[in-house]
């Protein structure tokens, strides 16, 4: 082998070893691989208001299918379609909600690889079955038009990293980290205002327990006990307490808590048959509310009134607002089956124990106003402008009574009649003024250097009643009565205007619902006279005796 092909051999090995070398050595990634780390997913959704429905996209694995929660903008209100377009309290919560994605950055790049989705969490849950593992939460805000605003798959918490979130847009490759510090929910109680009632307890005036009940095989309303417990200065009693006996004030706060913190756990809408104050309506629109109703546990009784097996809470409060709160059926369920509704609702027994379901009850509210509940003034008043007549009227008697009192002083005697304290050349009055139903004031000397001026009113006549009646110089406080029984009046009015439209803007939120409340609430509510009456127990002395 001569010189030249030994060189060519070395030359050629050295150059498959330094290919080879190229080959398997460190790859450079390309810069183009971050060209869009710390950029802004998306730039054009920017404030809140532009949001007018969202979708929120989770895997089912019960049904083994996607499950979409909805929040709409509505007729002019936020609702929630899956609960019959019930109204969602979204104000807050959707400028929350949309505040995770607002202005939100990619904080790093993960993965540009599809093998990497289920490690992440970030399959999309709208193209995922049975077999998929690592399913995330498709979130997606749209604008009026339908236009997705925004829409992200956030898939799980990255390790060790505080509120930051493996995410991925729909339809691309690339998964990012993100801070999302929070979740969207698509719980039922997380986007409306569970305050079922929306009282507070220090407002409630009277609270009647109406426990009767219905027999559902013969469909006769059986009567039970009634409890009435009322507060009166400050103060709750209930009537007919026997010697021996003591109302339990303890056990009664907790239904007046109750009531003040009453949750919804559930809502199914109303036929159109039944209206806000529970009227039926005729025909066949009636027959199926009656459907409804007694699937429910809620029966037509005497005088159309709306009965329930379980009886009614009449609660009132100071304004005269008077809610009637009737137990139904109890029901057992879980997610959207307990707060939506399903064909098999209030299934229950030991299968339901076993899936992890608990009892609730069916729950109808409705309000009116009851101007009885308050407490009406006993004597009419007199008028805004009957009252200025006799404010001028006592202040006239006033100044005629300090010049009574000023001629006392300087010729140590009383006038014979108003007409001497307009003579002399510094009278101690220019002129006598005429009251303000054109009546000359009166004047009578009483025993010793007693006086009493007086006005006889708007009949003009002595003695008489209302603004008829005398102002005298000797009783002109009682004038402030007057004053005092307008005030009354004024305030009752007020209340009855305030109740009434509260009663009302009441019954047109309650009216379309059924509610479904938890077992708990209902126990706490539905309460007999031995819960709310113990044994008096004997007073015990200083000494312990």
């Amino acid at each position: 082998m001569n010189e030249n092909v030994k060189t060519g051999i070395f030359v050629g090995v050295a150059g498959l070893v330094v290919l080879a070398a190229v080959l398997s050595g460190p790859k450079s990634i390309d810069p183009a691989f971050y060209n869009d780390e710390g950029a802004i997913f998306f730039s054009d959704f920017t404030d809140p208001d532009q949001v007018a429905k969202l979708e929120i996209t989770e895997f089912d694995e019960s049904t083994a299918s996607p499950d979409t929660f909805v929040v709409n903008f509505k007729d002019g209100r936020w609702t929630i379609p899956s609960h019959s377009d019930y109204p969602a309290d979204a104000k807050t919560r959707m400028a929350k909600a949309a505040g995770l994605l607002i202005g939100l950055k990619k904080s790093s790049i993960r993965s540009d690889k599809a093998a990497d989705y289920e490690a992440l969490g970030v399959v999309n849950p709208a193209d995922a079955d049975a077999s998929n593992k690592g399913i995330g939460t498709l979130v997606t805000f749209r604008d009026k038009t339908g236009e997705a605003l925004a829409s992200l798959i956030v898939g799980k918490e990255v390790e060790g990293r505080d509120g930051m979130r493996f995410v991925r847009l729909p339809g691309k490759k690339r998964t990012y980290m993100a801070k999302i510090p929070a979740e969207v929910h698509t719980q039922f109680s997380e986007w409306i205002d569970t305050d079922l009632l929306e009282l507070d307890a220090w407002k409630l005036s009277q609270v009647l327990f109406d426990n009767y009940s219905v027999n559902e095989s013969t469909g006769r309303v059986e009567m039970g006990e009634k409890i009435l417990v009322e507060k009166k200065d400050s103060k709750w009693s209930i009537a007919s307490l026997g010697s021996d006996e003591t109302f339990d004030e303890d056990k009664f706060k907790e239904v007046t808590s109750e009531l003040d913190n009453l949750k919804i756990v559930g809502v199914r809408a109303k036929p159109e048959g039944i209206d806000a104050h529970l009227n039926i309506k005729k025909g066949m629109a009636g027959r199926a509310a009656l459907e409804s109703l007694v699937s429910r546990g809620f029966f037509p009784g005497p005088n159309d009134k709306i009965y329930s097996n379980e009886g009614d809470l009449i609660v009132t409060t100071d304004l005269g607002v008077e809610y009637t709160l009737r137990f139904g059926e109890v029901l057992w369920g879980k997610g959207e089956a307990l707060t939506a509704g399903a064909k098999d609702e209030g299934k229950g027994g030991e299968e339901a124990k076993k899936e992890g379901q608990k009892p609730n009850r069916f729950l109808m509210v409705s309000v009116r106003f009851n101007e009885a509940s308050l407490h009406r003034p006993e004597k009419p008043a007199l008028s805004e402008d009957q009252i200025a007549d006799r404010k001028k009227a006592a202040a006239q008697i006033q100044t005629v009574v300090a010049a009574v009192n000023a001629y006392l002083s300087a010729e140590k005697k009383l006038p014979e009649n108003l007409a001497e304290l307009t003579k002399g050349d510094s009278p101690y009055l220019k002129t006598l003024e005429q009251d303000p139903w054109a009546n000359d004031l009166t004047y009578r000397v009483l025993e010793g250097e007693k006086f009493e001026v007086l006005s006889l009113g708007e009949d003009k006549a002595p003695g008489g009643v209302g603004n008829g009646s005398d102002l005298s110089s000797l009783k002109l406080e009682d004038e402030e009565q007057h004053q005092k029984l307008f005030d009354k009046w004024a305030e009752f009015k007020k209340d009855v205007d305030e109740g009434t439209k509260e009663a009302e803007k009441l019954s047109q939120r309650f009216g379309p619902w059924y509610y479904v409340i938890d077992a708990a609430s209902f126990d706490k509510l539905h309460l007999s006279r031995k819960d709310l009456v113990k044994p008096a127990q004997d007073e015990v002395g200083a000494d312990g005796k």
